[in-house]
C-alpha cells in the first residue's frame, strides 16, 4: 500500500512538473521562480524525454495521458541531446536547458554578469528580458560555452546568507562562497555547455 501511494505521488508530481514547463512556455515568463524546491538535473531530463517521446505508459492515469498529450504540442521543437534557444514572435529569448534549478541559476547568474542584462531562471529554462537584442544573447551564450563550468557560480540572495547556520559568526564573503559551492551543479552545467545549442526563431507566443 505504501509503495502504491508513493508511486501515485511520483506520477502526480511528474504530471504537475510537466504542466509547469508548459506554463512557462505559454505565458512567456518564469511563473514560479523562487517558489518551491529546485528540481535536479535527472528529473528535468526525464520530463524533457517524456515531452519528446510520443509513447504512452500503462501506469499513467487518463488525466495524465490527456494532459501530457496537450503539453507535448507546446514543445514541437524539442529534440534529444543539447539545449534549445527559442525566440518568440515578440523577440523574447528563452534558453531551454532542462538542466535543473541549480545549473540554471549558475547559467543565469553568469550570463547576467557578462551581458549586464537581467536574466531569470527556473528548473527548465533561462529567460532573457524582453527586448534584449538576439546578438547579445547569442554572444553571451557563446562566451559562456567557452568557459570551464567548475569556475561558474550561481547567484545567492541575502536571505539565503542570513539563513545560514552561524551566519553572524562567518564573514559574508565566506558565507557567500560556501553557499555558491553548495548550490552549484557543475556536472549539469557542463552537460549544457558542452552539448549543442539549437536556435529556433519566431515561435508564436504560447506555442
Amino acid at each position: 500500500m505504501l509503495f502504491r501511494r508513493a508511486a501515485a505521488a511520483r506520477r502526480g508530481s511528474l504530471a504537475n512538473s510537466v504542466s509547469k514547463a508548459r506554463s512557462t512556455a505559454a505565458e512567456g515568463k518564469s511563473r514560479w521562480q523562487g517558489e518551491g524546491q529546485a528540481l535536479g538535473f535527472e528529473p528535468c531530463q526525464t520530463i524533457k524525454n517524456i515531452l519528446i517521446d510520443q509513447a504512452e505508459h500503462d501506469r499513467w492515469s487518463r488525466w495524465a495521458r490527456e494532459r501530457i498529450a496537450i503539453i507535448r504540442e507546446e514543445f514541437p521543437w524539442l529534440e534529444g541531446d543539447g539545449s534549445v534557444l527559442v525566440t518568440d514572435s515578440n523577440g523574447t529569448a528563452r534558453w531551454w536547458t532542462f538542466a535543473g534549478g541549480r545549473a540554471n541559476a549558475t547559467l543565469a547568474n553568469e550570463l547576467g554578469t557578462a551581458t549586464r542584462i537581467r536574466v531569470q531562471h527556473d528548473n527548465f529554462a533561462v529567460s532573457f528580458t524582453s527586448g534584449t537584442p538576439f546578438k547579445d544573447v547569442e554572444s553571451g551564450i557563446t562566451d559562456l560555452r567557452s568557459r570551464d563550468a567548475i569556475g561558474l557560480r550561481p547567484a545567492i540572495d541575502e536571505q539565503s546568507i542570513d539563513a545560514l547556520k552561524f551566519a553572524e559568526y562567518v564573514p559574508k564573503e565566506v558565507a557567500l562562497e560556501l553557499l555558491q559551492e553548495r548550490f552549484k551543479d557543475p556536472k549539469a552545467t557542463t552537460y549544457v555547455l558542452t552539448n549543442p545549442v539549437r536556435f529556433v526563431a519566431g515561435v508564436g507566443k504560447g506555442k
